[in-house]
């Protein structure tokens, strides 16, 4: 079995939709400044981070959440529970251009991240990660991609490519 870490936000979690509201703005064309210093000021916003909705529940149960938040772990584990996710061991990253490869390697096989700065980080490092598509990220043109958080679809696109 494929011991597999999934990122959080964007990936499982509706991140994008529940930033848009609080904010009321959108965050595509958004300056990086701007979107670290909102999302800075949610840190300690626990109703922002524990009642974000479900955007993709995983046919499989992940080896490790891995994120780049900056809230408590509480708040996301408490979001888990109500969403229905299992609870397993969050590696949790404070800067936004920090490389999630360096916290994986000996912990799991492969990442599944909607971020293509990270995956491709990750695949740089020699780490193998994958892509989940997402309408943020439709206009990525690669070959390490996945459509849905399927074990099948993943273990399958593994094999192909990094085995």
């Amino acid at each position: 079995m494929l011991r597999i870490a999934l990122d959080i936000d964007d990936t499982v979690l509706n991140w994008r939709k529940a930033h848009e509201a609080e904010f009321k703005c959108r965050l595509r064309g958004s300056k990086p400044e701007l979107i670290t210093s909102q999302v800075n000021s949610l840190k300690y916003n626990k109703n922002f981070w524990e009642n974000l909705s479900l955007l993709e529940r995983p046919d499989f149960t992940p080896e490790l959440w891995c994120t780049k938040r900056v809230n408590s772990k509480v708040y996301t584990r408490n979001s888990f529970r109500k969403n229905g996710l299992p609870i397993k061991p969050i590696i949790q990253f404070y800067n936004q251009s920090d490389n999630k490869a360096l916290g994986l390697i000996g912990k799991c096989d492969i990442l599944i991240d909607d971020s293509w700065f990270n995956v491709s980080q990750c695949l740089e490092s020699g780490f193998p990660a994958l892509l989940i598509t997402r309408p943020h990220n439709k206009w990525v043109k690669t070959k390490y991609r996945v459509s849905h958080l399927s074990y099948k679809e993943i273990e399958k696109k593994y094999n192909e490519l990094f085995r």
